[in-house]
């Protein structure tokens, strides 16, 4: 199989060999005998986010294991990015709405696990100040299609509010504005206590969102599952 970039794992399962070749001249110079990827799949890929890979499909890197989504959003305006000096160390993310037509921006990674790899722990820092009303806001998602868990990360509240409906619950969480916090979140408990069937396979997803006029940031060092 043909690797798309030099970071890009090898599927589980598949063949694969090493060409090597001469930069300047193309010349073959070894060629690796033929070995079966035999590497058993961690409950969540590059939890840290500090590698970091082209995602075609936006032209932009994202980090090596999630997937980049956008709505609205212009990849000139706005900004997906690695975070720290080494840009090894998370994810910084910038939205910057100028539009006047009201639509919502929003920037989202995600990625499919087990609903049993769910429960993670999200260290983040958000420089913007929530406002339901304009939809400005960071959170995650865990959803199966029919059934999601909403969790909102909100400056404003004081105390963690839990709403329920039949097919998706939402939690709002207290954060702190431009400061580091940890956010445990726990998926699976509310899946079970909602007594949802269980699904083969889940979606976790961080997005920053919002439909009023203003650049947003946030920071995201690690995502990583609760032990």
């Amino acid at each position: 199989m043909n690797a798309p970039d030099a970071l890009s794992a090898i599927p589980h399962g598949y063949p694969f060999h090493i060409v090597i070749f001469d930069k300047v001249t193309g010349q073959l110079l070894g060629e690796s005998s033929s070995w079966r990827a035999d590497i058993v799949a961690p409950p969540l890929v590059n939890p840290r986010l500090k590698w970091w890979v082209l995602d075609q499909s936006v032209g932009k890197k994202v980090p090596f294991g999630w997937k980049l989504a956008l709505s609205n959003t212009d990849l000139t305006t706005s900004r997906i990015e690695p975070l720290g000096v080494n840009g090894t160390s998370g994810v910084s993310i910038a939205l910057n709405y100028t539009s006047t037509n009201g639509l919502l921006e929003q920037m989202a990674l995600s990625q499919k696990m087990l609903l049993n790899a769910s429960n993670v722990s999200i260290h983040l820092n958000q420089s913007l100040a929530t406002n339901i009303s304009t939809k400005t806001l960071l959170g995650a998602i865990i959803t199966d299609g029919t059934h999601t868990v909403y969790y909102l990360f909100s400056n404003l509240a004081s105390q963690q509010t839990v709403t329920t409906y039949s097919t998706n619950v939402t939690i709002i969480v207290p954060t702190q504005k431009s400061q580091w916090s940890t956010i445990a979140m726990s998926p699976q408990t509310i899946w079970s206590n909602q007594g949802w069937a269980i699904p083969q396979l889940v979606t976790l997803t961080v997005f920053l969102e919002s439909n009023s006029v203003g650049v947003y940031y946030a920071s995201l060092d690690e995502i990583i599952p609760a032990l």
